[in-house]
């Protein structure tokens, strides 16, 4: 139940502000580097000197890739057509003159789409495509690499699901923020264009009965461009140097009115609220990220590179607001919060909303560029679009307007966006003002022998037997004693199990990964050679020997 400061607090929030200040946003088209995103930072800062809230403009090199324009020409046995398509991020330009190659059709399921199995598993003997250009039902990073290997000269992705006629922005790269240097090469280097699935299934039925000739020319800008964020900073009433991070991407494809000038209007006023709420435990960092999907996240990895020291002792929660205030989007059960701040999320959404629900899968997205780190997630998301609307398209809760021309302020519900709007300044409240805020370290514990105890890691119980005796010995802890840096610390650890498989200082891949990650891929690979099956046996163990020295840190601190 809210109390009467949190209803005093809702009650301050303007619907009429806040869909202003999202179609003021809207009036720019705020593609990564662009005039038009530094016009919409600019419109930010005014309001934050005018709020008196103290803040910092970052200028980062981001290496982006922008589709500037795509076209493909089909020639069948009596006829020829133009095919509506883009192309995507991180894909190859063509020559000027295209690349013209028959086309042949692949299911998806004969493509590799797990990203060890790839790595591990290369033979450059099976040419089975040969100089054609593969069309298949999948946009994943790793198939179209795949069928590189194999021999193709471009390939062609068909939207999945949705049946909306228009081609949604987006990219193809498992690589998050600026590669390491040996990801320099893990990235498509072919053409790739999209269709709509109308479209794309059409061409599939010409495929299957005639034998046809692509054309496609392609154009992808790609270079390193300096890129803003800015950074609002809201103090605690007696600094302790602890504080909640929020981020929202300020960039967008087109004018993105849903995604994302309405989380960009709810985190603006946020910071207007918070300046003025008493009784500040906590300290705020509100960050407007670059560089989100045509860097690839570059903004908040950049950040969160520059800030590491800082972020890893200090920063309590990170919470993201990504595409609030959609049209139908009256969901708000799908939680996005970890389990040691599920308790309070929840009856967060349940007080605000009157709904109920839990989020249970791992999120990798979402400019959430600080799992490595260790940090909470504490609302990834808000509301979202139910299950079997008929707005949604992916397989998922994005709408089919979501990264095309079409993002408008006409897709934005006013009532949706003062609901998101209360439910984020809530959320930050419950952190910011809580004089005895604690972390349920206990459910974040459970949550891991919670995986370990599915089929996937069932079946490897010799395995991982030293893990689980581990947890155990560190569950009988009370940690509900420790003092909050300790607490942190304790955190820190078991989210790096929980969430990631790289080193803290890096960034895991930016494509979708299960619960302890490390783990889950080596279990879930399937390599055919003998090389291969070595090279994710040792992959496994050293996953293994990371968990292992990340509890031994709980166990010793005490």
């Amino acid at each position: 139940m809210l109390n009467d400061a949190e209803m005093e607090l809702c009650k301050s929030l303007s619907a009429t502000t806040l869909f202003d200040d999202m179609k003021n946003l809207s009036q720019f088209n705020r593609l990564s580097g662009s005039d038009g995103e530094k016009d919409a930072v600019n419109f930010l800062k005014e309001r934050l000197t005018k709020a008196g809230i103290e803040w910092k403009l970052h200028s980062y090199p981001a290496l982006l890739s922008n589709p500037q324009r795509a076209e493909l020409l089909c020639k069948y046995s009596q006829k020829e057509e133009i095919v509506p398509c883009k192309t995507w991020s991180f894909t190859s330009s063509t020559p000027k003159e295209g690349i013209e190659a028959y086309l042949q059709f692949v299911e998806k399921d004969l493509l590799e789409h797990h990203p060890l199995t790839f790595l591990a598993d290369y033979t450059a003997n099976n040419k089975d495509f040969q100089n054609v250009i593969v069309v298949s039902r999948t946009s994943n990073p790793v198939a179209i690499m795949e069928a590189e290997r194999r021999g193709a000269v471009a390939f062609i992705s068909v939207w999945e699901q949705g049946d909306e006629s228009i081609v949604h922005e987006g990219n193809v790269n498992m690589i998050w923020g600026t590669p390491e240097p040996e990801q320099n090469h893990i990235y498509p280097h072919i053409p790739v264009v999209i269709l709509c699935r109308p479209t794309g299934e059409k061409l599939i039925a010409n495929i299957k009965k005639d034998r046809v000739l692509g054309k496609i020319t392609t154009q992808v800008q790609e270079g390193i461009t300096t890129i803003p964020v800015l950074e609002a900073l809201i103090p605690a009433e007696e600094e302790n140097g602890n504080y909640l991070l929020v981020g929202n991407h300020l960039d967008s494809w087109h004018y993105g009115s849903a995604d994302n000038a309405t989380g960009n209007a709810i985190a603006l006023n946020l910071a207007e609220k918070t300046i003025k709420m008493t009784g500040k435990k906590f300290g705020l960092k509100i960050c407007w990220w670059s560089g989100h999907s045509n860097g690839r996240y570059a903004g908040s990895s950049t950040y969160a590179s520059r800030n590491f020291l800082d972020l890893e002792r200090n920063c309590l929660a990170y919470t993201n607001i990504d595409m609030p205030g959609m049209r139908g989007a009256t969901d708000f059960s799908r939680i996005s919060a970890g389990p040691d701040l599920m308790e309070i999320a929840s009856q967060t959404i349940h007080d605000i909303t009157g709904q109920k629900g839990e989020w249970n899968h791992h999120v990798r997205g979402w400019d959430q560029s600080f799992q490595n780190i260790g940090i909470s997630p504490y609302f990834i998301w808000s509301s979202t679009l139910p299950e079997n609307n008929q707005d949604t398209t992916a397989n998922s809760f994005m709408s089919w307007w979501w990264h095309t021309e079409e993002d408008l302020p006409t897709y934005v519900s006013r009532d949706i966006l003062e609901k998101d709007a209360q439910l984020y300044l809530t959320a930050a409240s419950r952190v910011l003002c809580n004089q005895s805020f604690s972390f349920n370290i206990r459910a974040l514990i459970q949550q891991i022998k919670k995986c370990f105890a599915t089929p996937l890691f069932s079946s490897h119980l010799t395995y991982i037997k030293e893990i689980t005796e581990m947890l155990e010995d560190i569950e009988r802890v009370d940690t509900t004693k420790l003092s909050l840096q300790k607490q942190l610390f304790y955190v820190r650890q078991l989210n790096k199990i929980l969430y990631a498989f790289k080193a803290p200082m890096l960034q895991d891949w930016a494509i979708s990964l299960e619960y302890i990650p490390g783990l889950s891929l080596a279990f879930s690979s399937l390599p055919q050679t003998a090389r291969g099956k070595l090279i994710i046996d040792r992959f496994a163990e050293t996953q293994k020997n990371r968990i292992l020295l990340l509890l031994e840190k709980i166990k010793n601190c005490g």
